[in-house]
């Protein structure tokens, strides 16, 4: 499934006598001010250099090689669906058949990392979660910003790092510019929003819109047929 084009194929709501209510497979975008919570991110199963997140020694040729490769979209989007329906486990199941590495490298005693990660809009933090010890695949539900307004150019960065006695490993970021796009069922960020780069393969991010209703929803965007790219 891939989105399509935001621009053109969105509908605008303001201004309109009618409104579209979105469907089970439609994106929306919020307008007026948000709340955001964290509660999941998806870890990459080891450096991009071939070591672990912890400990001596190499990670399994297979998996190096594996987290060497780019990830598709069609993969990331699998990826931020699971993760905002199920979780850890939901994410390795899903992502089994695409990446057969990933299942032996999350279940073969490979060292995971510590997690932290901070919220930040246009460089000014929002939030910061609490460390999860041990974990790809680490879960929150206390995790939340204040009240906030997000504009069309302003910045959007999530910034995961591997917490260590002395020193702190990045695991990588994720970043959006404007207001994000939500699945329009629960309001998670949809992979379509974000860039991500380093070893953050992918976040669970609910919008929370502090307006209710049709006056919540700027515009709709069909999801259609991914090309898998």
């Amino acid at each position: 499934m891939a989105l399509a084009a935001l621009g053109s194929g969105s509908i605008g709501l303001s201004g309109c006598h009618q409104v579209k209510h979105p469907g089970p497979r439609d994106l929306v975008r919020y307008r007026g001010p948000v709340r955001l919570a964290l509660t999941a991110v998806a870890v990459a199963p080891g450096k991009e250099d071939g070591t672990p997140w912890d400990g001596l020694g190499q990670l399994p040729t297979q998996v190096f090689e594996g987290l060497r490769a780019p990830l598709s979209r069609s993969v990331l989007g699998t990826l931020f669906g699971a993760l905002s329906r199920g979780g850890g486990s939901e994410v390795i199941g899903a992502i089994a058949n695409l990446l057969p590495w990933t299942a032996n490298a999350f279940s073969s005693g490979i060292a995971a990392p510590d997690v932290q990660v901070e919220l930040s809009l246009n460089g000014k933090l929002l939030a910061r979660s609490p460390m999860v010890r041990n974990s790809f695949f680490p879960t929150w539900s206390n995790v939340y910003s204040g009240p906030i307004t997000i504009h069309e150019y302003d910045q959007l960065e999530l910034k995961a790092v591997d917490r260590d006695i002395a020193f702190h490993d990045q695991i990588g970021v994720c970043t959006s510019q404007g207001m994000p796009w939500v699945d329009s069922h629960h309001g998670y960020a949809s992979a379509q929003t974000f860039q991500c780069f380093g070893q953050l393969w992918a976040v669970a991010l609910r919008l929370i819109p502090l307006a209710s209703g049709d006056a919540a929803v700027a515009e709709i965007a069909l999801a259609a047929e991914q090309d898998g790219d």
